[in-house]
């Protein structure tokens, strides 16, 4: 697996990115939070074993713009971040998973 992202623009609760692996060299995910809004933003974590997915756990939470980064080496990690359900006030938050 190369470089590769997923991007959205929130703006309703119960609204993520896509899932995204971290880079398996690194071990790393690079986040951006951006844009002018209101609510609560949540990183969530599901791990896959067996095939299955695990249900998601929160990691961190951001009521304004950030930009930070995730290490995990474990396998099968993924990572998400958006609006869950009641967490969503107002505007536009417009996030990016790198890795």
């Amino acid at each position: 697996m190369g470089y590769d992202y997923k991007t959205a623009s929130l703006t309703a609760e119960n609204t993520f990115t896509d899932w995204l692996a971290p880079f398996k060299k690194s071990g790393y995910i690079d986040f951006a939070i951006t844009g002018t809004w209101a609510g609560t933003l949540t990183i969530q974590k599901r791990q896959e074993r067996g095939g299955v997915y695990t249900d998601p756990i929160d990691v961190e939470s951001y009521i304004a713009n950030s930009a930070n980064y995730i290490e995990d080496h474990v396998w099968g990690a993924e990572y998400r971040i958006g609006f869950k359900t009641g967490d969503y006030t107002s505007g536009t938050a417009i996030v990016r998973l790198d890795r």
